[in-house]
């Protein structure tokens, strides 16, 4: 997997400022990281510290200010209006939101909305629709049954699975997943890592975004971690996780028992903000 030709996503040295000229801040700053062909990658931080950001400067929705964007071979910084629209309709690379019942359109059926991104490209009968629609459904474990009904009318995770469904119907390259499992109970969370599990050994290429290092741990070949805008710190799950470099990782690993062989005590975890406390 060292081969260059086999990265799906380059991002290199990529600046982002929000805001107006008077109150124009910085959130990310000088972010470089790539994706390979079928690697599943975490990006963890803390809420606000600029994740949601960098997903949605891939996506399009916010400009950066700096640094160039590729995908499969393409450069996506720089793109215009027309291009962008040109871009998504072909529905390789695809973004499932946090609140999947906002994501949703209320008024439409489940089978509707996984059926829209279909009539949008105009390939396809709708019998053709209706049977991919069908088979996804199956596939992310929703009886077909259920495409006939509402948002509101589904649990979180059933709709959690819709979302996911609907970020697969165009076959992308890359997914990517914002706190797909924050809100859900653990049953329901545990259906959904299931899922985004069969798709890693799918090869589907997945980003997955979360303020939970626990969700990611099992889920990803490498994690990035996102401090305050800054990329602080990168290597393979299993690196991050056992030697980690940096004191937010350390707080991080330290705080979650589960992927610490000992859990930092309060001193030490007072010592580490601290320490954060200087960057």
């Amino acid at each position: 997997m060292n081969n260059t030709k086999e990265r799906l996503l380059e991002v290199e040295q990529l600046d982002v400022h929000l805001g107006s000229l008077r109150s124009r801040r910085q959130i990310i700053t000088n972010a470089s990281f790539s994706l390979r062909l079928g690697e599943s990658v975490g990006l963890i931080g803390e809420s606000g510290s600029g994740k949601s950001t960098i997903a949605r400067t891939l996506l399009g929705l916010v400009k950066p200010s700096h640094g160039q964007i590729t995908f499969d071979g393409q450069r996506l910084s720089g793109f215009s209006v027309k291009e962008w629209n040109i871009f998504r309709r072909k529905g390789s690379l695809q973004y499932v939101f946090q609140d999947p019942l906002r994501s949703l359109d209320p008024e439409l059926t489940l089978g509707r909305s996984l059926a829209e991104p279909l009539h949008i490209q105009g390939r396809f009968s709708r019998k053709e629709i209706r049977r991919k629609t069908e088979e996804l459904a199956i596939d992310v474990n929703l009886a077909p049954e259920l495409l006939d009904r509402y948002p509101a009318e589904l649990s979180g995770g059933q709709r959690q699975r819709v979302a996911v469904a609907r970020g697969l119907i165009l076959e992308p390259k890359l997914l990517i997943l914002d706190e797909p499992v924050s809100a859900l109970d653990s049953a329901n969370r545990v259906q959904v890592l299931q899922l985004l599990e069969k798709l890693r050994q799918r090869g589907i290429s997945l980003l997955f975004i979360s303020h939970d290092l626990g969700s990611v741990a099992g889920m990803t070949d490498r994690t990035l971690v996102l401090y305050r805008g800054d990329l602080v710190e990168q290597g393979t799950t299993r690196e991050v996780i056992n030697s980690p470099q940096h004191p937010y990782t350390k707080l991080l690993i330290g705080s979650a028992p589960t992927l610490a062989a000992v859990a930092l005590d309060r001193k030490e975890r007072d010592a580490l903000r601290q320490e954060l406390a200087a960057f």
